[in-house]
């Protein structure tokens, strides 16, 4: 933990449950359990310098739904082995020696266990009337996560659509030809020449 952050010793010295009473009466410094991220994938976050006046709005979650849909990649941390495929076929084409894991640490919770029974959990830890405060201090933020889960499955059934992996395979082709021919075969840090033989190039109906 960040002893700098204005929460470091509730965090540190306090239960789930006292963490979230703390953080919801806590103007400011509490905002991380007060719809954290539609306030900081909109311009919520650049209104004001005082983090008292920190308030995520509607016009803020349609922000950031715009700015998710708009984005070639992203992912979920409920999903991120399915994530790193998503990763993968973005950018591995063009890093090649670039590959994203699934990779556990440090966990705190049963990986395995499904959102429903980790929110049931996290309802039996807090309690009723305090669960029922968090969920609706967040409101803005599960409208985004709700969105984000439908785009989300939406660009994974688009790698497993017919000639999806084949357009994959292309694709790491040409990027590993590029940086052969290129001279970036021993490490991505190298000279990056312009150099694209028509041979290597996609043909058109591959797509981006």
């Amino acid at each position: 933990m960040n002893a700098d952050m204005p929460d470091h010793a509730v965090a540190r010295d306090a239960s789930f449950a006292e963490y979230v009473a703390w953080s919801l009466a806590t103007r400011g410094e509490g905002a991380i359990l007060r719809n954290h991220q539609v306030h900081h994938l909109s311009s919520a976050a650049y209104r004001a310098d005082d983090p008292e006046n920190w308030r995520a709005t509607a016009a803020d979650l349609s922000e950031a739904k715009a700015l998710i849909a708009g984005l070639p990649v992203f992912g979920l941390v409920r999903q991120f082995r399915e994530s790193c495929r998503l990763l993968n076929a973005q950018y591995k084409p063009h890093l090649p020696a670039v590959t994203f894991r699934d990779w556990a640490e440090n966990v705190s919770s049963d990986p395995g266990l499904s959102e429903d029974a980790a929110l049931a959990a996290i309802r039996a830890e807090l309690g009723d009337a305090a669960y029922t405060a968090l969920h609706a201090a967040n409101a803005l933020d599960l409208e985004l996560y709700a969105f984000a889960k439908v785009e989300f499955e939406r660009r994974m059934r688009g790698l497993d659509r017919p000639f999806a992996q084949l357009a994959y395979e292309l694709k790491l082709l040409v990027g590993r030809t590029r940086q052969r021919l290129s001279g970036r075969g021993k490490g991505i840090g190298s000279q990056l020449h312009p150099l694209e033989p028509a041979y290597v190039r996609l043909p058109p109906w591959v797509g981006n």
